[in-house]
């Protein structure tokens, strides 16, 4: 995965779990936003480059948490595989969105678990 690739998608989750739209100045991606660490407390700005989604499950939990509680739809892992699974949702996933595919590697490691959420959110921000 490229660093262009691991920003876009830490654009795709910050813009889910913050409900906003990511500016952008002088270069640099931000969203105003409670930073995801409990060891920051209130709004701040925060720099996309610091929302490390893909390589802290402290910061991917949540996210995975909220695509949960707000969509009804969970991330099921099993050796050598993880999907989406909808339930009792009005999202209906296309066949194939899972990670059974030769688009992601590791099954299970945090990078494959990265790849399908912003897989996923970027198919549901085509819904709205």
């Amino acid at each position: 995965m490229t660093t262009e690739q691991i920003l876009k998608g830490r654009k795709i989750i910050a813009e889910y779990m913050t409900n906003q739209s990511i500016g952008d100045a002088f270069g640099i991606s931000y969203v105003f936003a409670k930073h995801p660490c409990s060891y920051i407390n209130g709004q701040a700005t925060v720099h996309v480059e610091d929302l490390f989604y893909d390589h802290r499950w402290d910061y991917l939990l949540p996210v995975l948490l909220k695509i949960s509680n707000d969509l009804d739809c969970h991330l099921v892992m099993a050796p050598g595989y993880a999907y989406f699974y909808c339930e009792n949702s009005d999202i209906d996933l296309p066949e194939g969105f899972d990670t059974d595919s030769s688009d992601y590697y590791g099954y299970g490691d945090i990078q494959s678990i990265f790849q399908i959420v912003v897989d996923f959110l970027t198919f549901y921000n085509t819904l709205k």
